[in-house]
């Protein structure tokens, strides 16, 4: 009996022992410094995470852990994404998160702090967003998107780096911004002996407001898919988007457009000149039939996200159709989904991501 005795006191030491072990490792906490510049102190391992303004952070996340654990909200636009993409099919349970804090563009901090979060992740330009989570006592981490200038490759790979720091590696996402990087390199070395008059004036329309389309300047994502894929982007001297008139059309004249995820249009909208006081019948993209979507896989392909390398690939193809004759891009898309996300894609699947719906730009 003394000897059960004994045998039961032990396990009950041992078990007080492992929970206040626990209990210890849950108020353990995390400092780092984000991409403010600003230390942010939060708890290891956090259980509550919001993403807000950085929108394709939210798919990256998803990849990277493998699921949608321990996040509880989203932005309504990435939410808006995640209905119409590949990504809902990998992870349904996504669907079901939180994202109202987060429509139009605006982030409500009341409605965040009710979903008590740990920690919240969001866009660094968003200064008064972060003041604001600060002020509130709420942990925040700034992930950039434009720390390395236009590169989605470079970007992809410096939030992979942050999320190991904050999860401590093991991420499933490896491999893929080497891969990047790779396909940069493969890209530069094709297009190198282009002459300037080789290159076809491109731009790209990332949006509609006030009744005009808004085109992508040389300082956002535009400029290197042009730039990188073959092309010259006639709307380079713009900062940011800004938003154009057609006798700015008609004088550059593009001999390709591209129409990012945020934009509404589709291809089909230029070729019978639906869109209210455009008048494309004389542009050259459209006169060619050279008017093209950018794909929605895991996330829209426009932003750095995980399909980043394959968005770059699709980029050249459209804007240099004979340099890359030889690139199959269905088959680069199912080899590269097989190898860094563990799924097969149909031609079903193909064609569902490279024609996103009007409705998955709505948010």
């Amino acid at each position: 009996m003394k000897r059960f005795f004994a045998s039961f006191l032990a396990a009950a030491l041992c078990s007080a022992a492992l929970a206040g072990a626990a209990a210890a490792a849950e108020r353990e906490t995390i400092t780092l410094v984000d991409d403010r510049g600003v230390e942010v102190t939060f708890p290891k391992n956090p259980q509550r995470i919001v993403i807000s303004s950085i929108l394709p952070l939210t798919s990256v996340y998803c990849l990277y852990r493998g699921g949608v654990q321990n996040l509880v909200g989203i932005p309504a636009a990435a939410m808006s994404a995640a209905r119409h993409s590949y990504l809902a099919k990998v992870y349904p349970d996504i669907l079901t998160l939180e994202c109202d804090f987060a429509k139009g563009g605006k982030v409500n901090v009341e409605e965040v702090m009710k979903l008590h979060p740990d920690v919240v992740f969001y866009r660094a330009n968003e200064v008064a967003e972060g003041d604001m989570y600060r002020k509130a006592g709420l942990p925040a981490v700034a992930f950039s998107t434009s720390k390395h200038g236009v590169d989605t490759i470079a970007t992809f790979a410096g939030w992979i780096e942050r999320l190991d720091q904050i999860f401590g590696g093991g991420g499933q996402t490896n491999g893929i911004a080497e891969y990047g990087r790779e396909t940069l390199e493969k890209l530069r070395v094709r297009t190198a002996s282009l002459k300037p008059e080789q290159r076809p004036r491109a731009i790209v329309f990332s949006g509609f407001r006030d009744g005009q389309l808004a085109a992508a300047g040389g300082t956002i994502f535009a400029e290197f898919y042009i730039n990188e894929g073959g092309g010259v982007n006639v709307a380079s001297a713009l900062n940011g988007s800004k938003t154009v008139n057609l006798e700015q059309v008609y004088a550059w004249d593009p001999e390709v457009i591209f129409i990012n995820n945020f934009c509404p249009y589709v291809p089909e909208d230029f070729y019978a000149n639906a869109i209210k006081g455009y008048d494309w019948s004389s542009v050259s993209a459209v006169k060619n039939r050279r008017v093209y979507k950018f794909p929605l896989g895991m996330y829209r392909w426009y932003p750095p996200a995980g399909d980043a390398p394959l968005s770059l690939l699709w980029a050249a193809k459209c804007l240099q159709p004979e340099l890359f004759g030889d690139v199959d891009m269905a088959q680069a898309m199912k080899d590269y989904y097989r190898r860094f996300y563990g799924y097969d894609l149909s031609d079903g699947d193909v064609e569902y991501i490279c024609a996103p719906p009007r409705e998955a730009a709505v948010y």
